[in-house]
C-alpha cells in the first residue's frame, strides 16, 4: 500500500489472503477489482455492490456448482451444505443466493440481492427469470406451470452477463377449481447519466411502470447515487402511486469531520402495497442542496424499477 503525492491510497489487488488473528479482521482488493474483508474465521465477505454482505465467499470440498446456479441451504434429511434450488416443492425451492464465482472445486462465492455478474451467462436483456422446476439450480424465463411446482422469479436481467437478483418470495402453484396464484411482473432500466438539484420531488428519468389491474404488488427499486464533495447533505427518493408518495428513503444526511457525505451511495426501495384502482408507479428524487448524480452509463450502473403482482 502506498499514499500517493495527491493524497489518495494505492491498494495492490490480491488473489487471496491469509486469515488474520482471533479479534482481528483485513481489508483487501481481490483480483477481480472488488473490495473485501476477512474475519478471523476466514470468512471473505464482498463490500459495496449493493452493501455490504451481498456476498459471501464459502468453503465446502467438491461442491459441485457452476456460475450461475441458484442454491440454498440444506432443509431435508439426508442433505448437508450447500445444495441446488429445484422449483418442484416448496421444500426444494428455498433460495439462499446465486453462486457468482467459482474458485475451483471446494471454493466459491454466493451472491445474496442487487445488481450481480455472471461471467459467461447468456441472458436476455429485460427478461425475468424464474428458479426452473425442471432443472435444478437453473434460471429460465420459462416459468413453471404444473400443479404442485413453484413459480419464484429471481433474477431480472440487463445485459448477457449482468442483472439484479432478489429472492422474491415463491407461489405454489395449486390445482382444482380454485387455481392458483397469478403473477406478473414488469420492470424499467435507466440507462443515461441523469441528475437532480430539485429541493422537491421531480420524476426521475425512465423509472414509471404501468400498473396490471388489482393485485398486491410488490415493488423494487434499485440505483447508485453519487454525492459529490460539498454537494447535497442528503438525497431522497420516493414511490409515487398515482400522485401519492407512499414511501420514501434517504441517502447522506451525516457529516465527517465537519464535511458533507460524498461519493457513491446505493439506494434501494422494496414496498408491498394493495393496488385496487390506482394505474401508475413511479420512483422520484430530490436534495436538499447541491446536486446529485446518477451516472448509469459512466459508471456502468443502470437503475432498475420493477414489480412482481400476486393476484
Amino acid at each position: 500500500m502506498s499514499i500517493n503525492a495527491d493524497k489518495y491510497i494505492e491498494v495492490e489487488e490480491q488473489a487471496s489472503v491469509s486469515t488474520p488473528a482471533t479479534g482481528k479482521g483485513r481489508f483487501f482488493f481481490k483480483d477481480d477489482g472488488l473490495p473485501y474483508t476477512i474475519n478471523d474465521a476466514g470468512e471473505e465477505i464482498q463490500v459495496g455492490a449493493g452493501g455490504a454482505g451481498s456476498s459471501k465467499a464459502i468453503n465446502q470440498s467438491t461442491h459441485g456448482f457452476a456460475v450461475g446456479d441458484v442454491i440454498r441451504y440444506a432443509n431435508q434429511s439426508g442433505e448437508s451444505g450447500y445444495v441446488k434450488s429445484q422449483a418442484d416443492t416448496a421444500e426444494n425451492a428455498d433460495v439462499i443466493g446465486v453462486v457468482t464465482e467459482v474458485e475451483d472445486s471446494n471454493n466459491f462465492t454466493v451472491g445474496y440481492s442487487g445488481f450481480i455478474t455472471l461471467a459467461g451467462k447468456s441472458f436476455s436483456a429485460g427478461s425475468v427469470y424464474f428458479l426452473s422446476d425442471a432443472t435444478a439450480g437453473l434460471l429460465t424465463t420459462t416459468e413453471p406451470t404444473d400443479i404442485g411446482s413453484v413459480s419464484k422469479p429471481v433474477f431480472i436481467a440487463v445485459s448477457a452477463t449482468t442483472g439484479y437478483f432478489f429472492n422474491w418470495r415463491g407461489s405454489v402453484i395449486a390445482g382444482g377449481s380454485s387455481g392458483g396464484s397469478t403473477i406478473t411482473t414488469d420492470q424499467v432500466t435507466g440507462t443515461s447519466d441523469i441528475n437532480t438539484a430539485s429541493t422537491t420531488y421531480v420524476d426521475m428519468t425512465d423509472m414509471s411502470l404501468t400498473l396490471d389491474g388489482a393485485g398486491t404488488y410488490i415493488f423494487d427499486f434499485y440505483a447508485s447515487i453519487y454525492i459529490p464533495n460539498g454537494s447535497a447533505y442528503y438525497t431522497k427518493a420516493a414511490l409515487d402511486i398515482d400522485g401519492v408518495d407512499v414511501v420514501e428513503q434517504a441517502w447522506g444526511g451525516y457529516s465527517i469531520g465537519g464535511e458533507n457525505p460524498q461519493g457513491n451511495q446505493h439506494c434501494g426501495i422494496r414496498w408491498i402495497a394493495d393496488i385496487t384502482t390506482e394505474t401508475t408507479a413511479k420512483i422520484q428524487w430530490k436534495v436538499s442542496a447541491g446536486t446529485t448524480y446518477q451516472n448509469a452509463s459512466t459508471n456502468s450502473s443502470p437503475r432498475v424499477f420493477s414489480y412482481m403482482k400476486i393476484a
